[in-house]
């Protein structure tokens, strides 16, 4: 039998850098596709989230504005959930990650993404794919959805702190390394 690509999943509490480990690796000149997330700040405060695909496309993922509105939205918190960015951006970008059999990078399995059940469903499609390594970050807190992924067969499982960052970032490149 045949050992399976690795899935490595980076978790821990927001803000301690599981984002920026992810942009980093992405960084390294290896052939990736799918996509990852940012913060969008207005005057020093964080007013919503964007998806970024590997191929440079933009969406917007949840905001606080008032005077936005999406078509298919859910609330989380004080944030506007934008369910057609994720259906339409994050889910083809890693559908053709699998394709092209790159590193399928995703960054974030977390409760805004999960209300997509085309988003569930292509993690669930990567995760049962063992020719296909899988790398991102998953939300740390109880989530029925996120907390069945976490336990996958497949999954290594990281916990990042501020303390040990770079311990991360570095074993996650080594473990990179190794399956290519």
């Amino acid at each position: 039998m045949t050992q399976s690509a690795p899935a490595i999943l980076i978790t821990g509490k927001p803000g301690v850098g599981k984002t920026t480990i992810v942009r980093k690796v992405i960084e390294q000149t290896w052939n990736m596709g799918g996509f990852y997330t940012r913060e969008v700040q207005e005057n020093g405060k964080r007013m919503g989230f964007e998806i970024v695909s590997l191929e440079g496309e933009v969406a917007t993922l949840a905001t606080k504005a008032v005077e936005i509105r999406f078509n298919n939205q859910v609330m989380l918190g004080n944030y506007k959930v934008n369910i057609d960015s994720i259906d339409l951006l994050a889910v083809p970008a890693i559908e053709k990650a699998i394709e092209n059999n790159q590193i399928v990078v995703i960054d974030e399995i977390g409760p805004m993404e999960l209300f997509s059940e085309n988003f569930r469903n292509i993690v669930m499609k990567a995760l049962k794919n063992d020719r296909i390594t899988v790398f991102g970050t998953i939300v740390e807190r109880s989530n029925q959805i996120a907390d069945t992924i976490k336990t996958h067969p497949r999954v290594t499982l990281l916990h990042v702190e501020e303390r040990n960052r770079e311990e991360m970032y570095k074993l996650v490149i080594s473990l990179l390394e190794a399956i290519l």
